[in-house]
Order: C-alpha cells, then structure tokens, then sequence
C-alpha cells in the first residue's frame, strides 16, 4: 500500500510540475483552413491571458538565426522589371543578393508603432541584364553586370495575429522599407562587340542611376511583399498551438492578442486554457488580468502563470476519470483519480505551492476501499537538460506539510466507521511518503525549437508563479 501511494502522489506532484513547464514551448515562435464565422469569433473574443510571456532584446537577437534562414532564400533568384528609356532597353535583369551571417542582421523594438525593425546590413548585390540601344548612329548589343554592396535594406513589421486552427498566433504585417546601395561601391561592367572603352564609359554612365533605381525598386518589393509572407509561413509552421500536457489534456499555447513591443523586450499574452482533448478546446470562463510589470529580472524569458491556468487544469482533472491498477506486496490494488472521485487544489504561496487532491483506494480480493484526502507543499526545482531534454523538473516536498487523511472506509460496498483504522492508514502513509525522493523528470525537445535552456528558475508568489530560463 505504501508502495502505491508513493506512485500515486508521484504521478500527481509531477502532472503539476509539467503544468508549469509545458509554456516553456511558446517561443518553442501548415496553414489550417477557417470558417469565416470562426474567424470573426477569435478576433472578436477578448480574453485575459492565462500566462504572459516577457521577451528581452537578448532572446530576440539569439533568434536570428531563423530568420537569416528564411532572408537569405528570399534574397536569391530576384527578378527586376525591364527599363526602356528611350533608345536604351534592359531586359533579363536578374541576379541575387547575399547576407554573410545572421550577425549582419539587426532586429530593433519600435515601441511608438507596436513594430520591429529588421535592418540586413552589408549585402552582396550580384546581378546581370541584357542590353540593347538603337539610335541613328549606335547598335549596340550585349551584356551587363552589376556587383555591389547594399549597406542596408531595412523592413518596419507591424505585429499582429493570425489564425491557425482554432487559435491565434503571431503574424507579421510589414509596414515600410528602406534600401540604401552604396553606389560608390557598385561596379557595373557592359559587354558588347567591338564597343570603344569610350564608349561603354559613355553607356554606363547613362544607365547607372536607372538600373540602381530599379534594382533597389525590385529588392523593396521583395521585401515588403514576399519576406512577410515567408516568415508567416514559417511561424505558421512551426508555432506549437496546443502542447499535451498529460493523457488526455492540453494546454493552448495560442495568444489572445497580438505581441506588445516595448523598448527593450516583447510581451507575448497566451492563451494557457487547460482542456480535456476528447472535448475540445474550450475557455470556461475569464482569468484576472495579469500584469508585466510585476517581473524585473534579467532572465531572457519570463512567464507569469495565473491562477487561471490552475484552475483551468482543476475543471479539466475532473473531466478524466483515471484508473490505475498495481500489484503491490501480492495484492492487486486499484486507484481512481478524476470524475466525481477527484478533487484538485492548486493554490500559489510564496516560494511554494500548495496541492490538495483526493483519490479513491481499492483492494477487490477484500471487498475494501477508502477515500484518502492528500495535501501538501511542494517546492520544484529546474535543472540543465540533456540531448533529449530541454531541461529536467525536480519536485520536493517541504517538511512537515504531508497530510494524509482517510475520509471515507468501505468494505463489501457498504460504509463503515474505522477511525482508528483510518488514522493509522494515515499515519503510516506520511511516515513512508514524507521523506521519499522524487527523481528528476525530462521536460522533452520539441522539434524546431531554436534555443538551448541553460538555466531556468521557477519562483511561486500569491496569485501567481513566474517562469524565468
């Protein structure tokens, strides 16, 4: 019986750790089609997040990696528009512009227009057109190209949201761009059949300013138009809406509205509804509203947990009636948790949580059974992760707050009154479980995501928890 108890209270302190864990697969940042009327009802809803995400300047830049990996596909293969003018025509203008690394790319918060300003500094511009003028005196055909450098090519994102199932997820929507070719450094070579030196100096000063033009045009528009929807698709791809949190329940990673840049970091409001997966998706009713100012640390992700997602995990642990069967000191014992026979507590002390559940014992050979009432005070602590872990959770028991108490007895379906059984089922039960050591519980990778956690903390104050990695 000890033995089972000690498996049981394992199972349920970790259940409540991973509840704390689990949000760490946000920034952990295929389209799914809507009905128009889902649609309008996301955008309509207005929800207090469950858990606020706080994104500092250092964890955007480490981030850049990502987006260096969409940019520099983008930047190849760029077609440019003709140019007629005049007598002169250039066609086939095409080519490619390269970013050397992700540190030549600078992200900046634009507080004032809620928005983010990804400059690409530094690109190798390497292009070729075809060239053809006709004039009284001139027939001239051959072929250019043009090698330079773009010192900066400069892109305003506005953040907002976009749907992907039945949540909502970042999206990007850009607002201007900026392109800066150092002409100085641009080299434009004309290639032509017995063509005088002279005169192709005379063709390429006619043409420079157009072609620049054009080019800086065509590298605008790739931005402001393509670049966008390329980071889209990937968010879209790869932003994790709902994570499992245990057998048969998910929490919705989804945001309630879009993103809230400041000057130095990025707010992220999730959603964080706990639900059971057989019945879907729902959000039972509105948390209180949870402030970001309430954190200052120098972590480079925080969370903040409410209440909300406590009691959201609550409702849901009632909804899944749970049996778990053991052979225990040749004794074939069973225990029922969820339904009617589970009641859950989760309250947030300082440095601390407090837990409450209640599970029902039974032993069928003897036609015996009893309700135990379980609470405790559990401290978690978070540790470095391996190859297949983001990081390991560590729950321990604070001293002296195990309590075990045998509320209802049972034998042959009918209650009796055993208290002095009762409380020396109890007591025996405390005294096994109080000084039992749980091992460390993998927290596993999620594919894609782009950051190693090298160190985290999970600190518990009244209303809430905070999440720091």
């Amino acid at each position: 019986m000890i033995k089972l108890l000690r498996n049981l209270l394992n199972r349920s302190v970790t259940k409540i750790s991973i509840l704390f864990i689990a949000v760490l697969l946000l920034s952990n940042l295929a389209v799914f089609a809507l009905e128009d009327q889902d649609v309008v009802q996301i955008m309509n809803d207005s929800f207090n997040p469950g858990i606020i995400a706080i994104i500092t300047q250092q964890q955007v830049d480490q981030a850049k990696q990502m987006a260096f990996d969409i940019i520099k596909d983008e930047l190849d293969n760029l077609a440019v528009d003709d140019i007629n003018d005049g007598a002169t025509h250039i066609s086939n203008i095409s080519g490619n512009f390269t970013l050397n690394s992700a540190d030549d790319i600078v992200v900046e918060m634009d507080e004032a227009n809620n928005a983010i300003k990804l400059t690409m500094n530094n690109m190798q511009m390497n292009m070729s057109a075809d060239l053809k003028i006709r004039t009284m005196f001139l027939n001239i055909d051959g072929t250019m190209s043009i090698d330079g450098v773009v010192r900066s090519a400069s892109v305003h994102m506005r953040l907002d949201t976009q749907p992907k199932c039945i949540h909502l997820i970042p999206k990007l929507v850009a607002q201007s761009v900026e392109i800066d070719i150092d002409a100085d450094q641009t080299d434009i070579n004309v290639n032509c059949q017995n063509c005088q030196e002279t005169l192709i100096n005379s063709v390429i000063d006619a043409v420079e300013d157009n072609v620049l033009a054009e080019i800086a045009d065509a590298l605008e528009g790739a931005i402001m138009n393509s670049m966008p929807v390329m980071l889209n698709q990937a968010i879209n791809d790869w932003y994790p809406t709902e994570y499992e949190l245990i057998d048969g329940a998910n929490i919705s990673l989804g945001i309630t509205s879009a993103w809230t840049v400041k000057s130095d970091h990025i707010i992220a409001p999730i959603d964080g509804t706990i639900f059971a997966v057989e019945q879907g998706y729902q959000r039972p009713a509105n948390g209180e509203e949870l402030s970001a100012e309430i954190v200052e640390n120098s972590n480079n992700v925080t969370m903040l947990i409410s209440d909300y997602v406590y009691k959201s995990f609550e409702k849901t642990v009632e909804s899944l009636p749970m049996t778990h069967q053991m052979e225990v000191a040749g004794f074939s014992a069973e225990f029922q948790n969820g339904g009617d026979n589970y009641g859950l507590s989760l309250t947030n002390e300082e440095g601390k949580v407090k837990v409450a559940f209640d599970t029902l014992a039974s032993v069928p050979e003897y036609n015996v059974s009893f309700f135990i009432k379980t609470e405790a005070e559990v401290k978690i602590s978070l540790l470095p992760g391996d190859e297949n872990n983001m990081l390991f959770i560590k729950p321990e028991l604070v001293a002296d707050s195990l309590d075990f108490e045998v509320t209802k007895y049972y034998i042959s379906g009918k209650e009796v009154q055993q208290d002095g059984l009762s409380r020396m089922i109890a007591d025996a039960l405390k005294q096994a479980v109080e000084d039992y050591e749980f091992a460390p519980m993998g927290i596993r990778r999620m594919e894609g995501f782009p950051f190693e956690i090298s160190s985290a903390s999970l600190d518990f104050h009244s209303g809430h928890a905070e999440l720091g990695f």
